[in-house]
């Protein structure tokens, strides 16, 4: 039998294709980039939720529900630990590694069954003994953190539901910035131009109000909004509102494509955070390679890990933030261990 790496994505239709230079979740774009890195190095088939098989490149795809696993393959199954019986007995003899992009909670467990993530919240310690235990007993099951923060919040969920306070089955493996797919090429930057790209569902009208607040305080400033494009219906309405309070002071662009987002980035004297927890926050750290500050709230999570205290502020206390903005370091680089070359040796080294 030939070993293979075999991915279960429930959530998505993608390939390592379709994600290149459009708008997409970080979660989906880390996914299939780190498959079309391993394909070289291991026979890579991925179920999903595409109705037809497909093979691009070398990578096989096809529906979750046509999942076939050898007893020697790994399993990399995407946010949720599958629910489905079927998936269940095919995967039970392999090595599973869960990839934890979202706030552990019990969806991790249950996936989106709204019914079964309802009636354990009501019976915690059902979810305890039906669900927690069983997973977190059994060996072949390895969990993937993409971040020291994710990791804690991780523990600290397992402990507070299971009592289990010693598992060394969680793995912390940083989100990988592709640094092949950014033009470092210098752009002039936009005096005072100020960007946020992250999805505007994490907390836009905080970000606006920190905005709002330094428009005051100088006039000079402006802001570019872009999108993941996940999101971005729900706010197509605030977008009016927006542009009608603040005219060009504002420059909504909207779900964007790397290349764009690039350069938005590279354009920027500094890009904001919002006051959502972040498990990672890729867009802080390709600002941080493109050269361009962050101000991060302190409720952001792991954006701490990737920009450092000195460029944490406390957006409740707004005064503070316009304080230091107007003594931001402008030169800023991303850590080597963002990158490619150590975080590919860490997931070749488990898988």
């Amino acid at each position: 039998m030939t070993r293979a790496l075999v991915c279960v994505d429930t959530t998505s239709n993608l390939t390592h294709s379709l994600i290149k230079n459009r708008a997409i979740g970080a979660s989906e774009y880390q996914l299939y980039s780190l498959l079309n890195q391993l394909k070289d190095t291991l026979s890579i088939r991925c179920y999903n939720q595409l109705s037809q098989p497909n093979v691009v490149d070398s990578i096989q795809y096809d529906s979750f529900n046509s999942l076939m696993c050898n007893d020697t393959d790994t399993v990399l199954i995407q946010r949720f630990y599958p629910t489905n019986e079927a998936i269940l007995a095919k995967i039970k003899p392999n090595k599973k590694l869960l990839w934890i992009h979202d706030i552990p909670d019990m969806q991790i467990f249950l996936g989106n069954d709204g019914e079964k993530v309802k009636y354990y919240r009501e019976n915690i310690d059902s979810f305890k003994q039906n669900i927690l235990l069983p997973i977190l007993n059994d060996p072949l099951i390895h969990f993937i953190a993409n971040s020291n923060h994710t990791h804690d919040l991780f523990m600290n969920f397992i402990h507070r539901h299971s009592g289990v306070t010693n598992f060394p089955r969680c793995n912390i493996i940083y989100n990988i910035l592709y640094s092949d797919e950014f033009d470092t090429t210098p752009v002039a930057k936009i005096p005072k131009r100020l960007i946020y790209a992250s999805a505007w569902q994490k907390g836009i009208v905080k970000v606006i109000d920190v905005f709002r607040y330094i428009v005051n305080q100088d006039a000079g400033y402006t802001l570019s909004l872009l999108s993941p494009g996940y999101d971005w219906r729900q706010f197509e309405e605030y977008a009016t509102t927006l542009r009608a309070e603040f005219g060009d002071k504002i420059v909504i662009k909207g779900p964007s494509t790397k290349n764009e987002l690039t350069t938005a980035i590279k354009e920027s004297c500094c890009c904001l955070s919002s006051t959502f927890d972040e498990t990672f926050g890729c867009v802080f750290a390709e600002s941080y390679y493109l050269g361009t500050p962050v101000l991060a709230d302190k409720r952001s999570g792991a954006v701490r890990e990737i920009i450092g205290d000195e460029h944490i502020v406390d957006y409740d206390r707004i005064e503070t933030v316009w304080l230091k903005l107007r003594s931001l370091e402008p030169h800023v680089s991303l850590k080597s261990n963002f990158l490619l070359e150590q975080n590919l040796t860490k997931w070749i080294a488990l898988v």
